[in-house]
């Protein structure tokens, strides 16, 4: 019976995506800003969780083997998706994101103030729910002014 993998660390699949893109630890050293040692020890860990070689090494060259090959074409899309929403997330701080709802019967419904609330962010989404939820999306804020 095949032993589990053990899971490995984000670090040790960055670390092997820069190795393997640059074909050198010392370019992806430099392009990562770790140390080739670091690099190393992150691949060589890497390699003996997996169970697998994912690299072949030379005093002078680097070369996926084609396990190597296979984890690189199917890691890739996803660190680089990951990499993306945590920008995008990071790019969001301080910014009012997410559904604000109201509820509130027809007192609680101003037009201009709705109107005012609507350009505010556009990261909100609105949703107005009183007397029966017939209140148009969109107009959602009251506020004194």
């Amino acid at each position: 019976m095949k032993s589990p993998v053990k899971t490995p660390t984000l670090s040790d699949l960055k670390a092997f995506i820069a190795v393997a893109e640059q074909r050198s630890f010392r370019r992806a050293a430099d392009f990562s800003g770790v140390t080739r040692s670091t690099l190393s020890h992150a691949i060589r860990g890497l390699e003996s969780r997996l169970g697998v070689r994912l690299l072949h090494r030379t005093t002078r060259s680097v070369a996926l083997t084609e396990a190597g090959e296979a984890l690189l074409r199917r890691i890739s899309p996803h660190l680089n998706g990951l990499e993306q929403a945590l920008e995008e997330i990071a790019d969001t701080q301080g910014q009012a994101v997410g559904t604000l709802r109201i509820n509130g019967g027809e007192e609680s419904y101003s037009p201009a103030a709705a109107d005012h609330c609507a350009g505010l962010y556009d990261t909100v989404s609105r949703r107005v729910a009183g007397s029966g939820g017939r209140w148009p999306a969109g107009r959602f804020c009251r506020r004194r002014f």
